[in-house]
């Protein structure tokens, strides 16, 4: 039997950590491991590009870790790191 790791929700992180989820959802949406599920293209009819994040345990262990030790990233369309 494969074991699977715990993923959390973009909502899940932002209420753990007391942030919005559009905050969470930039903080993670390049971060290696991070499943991405849905589609990004706008070919689907015209439709905007939807991506559902979830963000494995081990990954959010690790974020949190470097986020900490002062190692905070650069967060896509902000002047400061996170």
């Amino acid at each position: 039997m494969i074991e699977l790791e715990r993923h959390y929700s973009v909502h899940e992180v932002a209420e753990m950590w007391g942030l919005s989820a559009e905050k969470v959802r930039k903080m993670f949406q390049d971060v290696p491991g991070v499943l991405k599920i849905g589609f990004t293209s706008t070919s689907k009819k015209g439709r905007k590009p939807y991506v559902t994040l979830r963000i494995p345990a081990s990954v959010l262990a690790r974020f949190h870790q470097d986020w900490s030790a002062g190692l905070g990233l650069k967060i896509q369309g902000s002047r400061r790191a996170v």
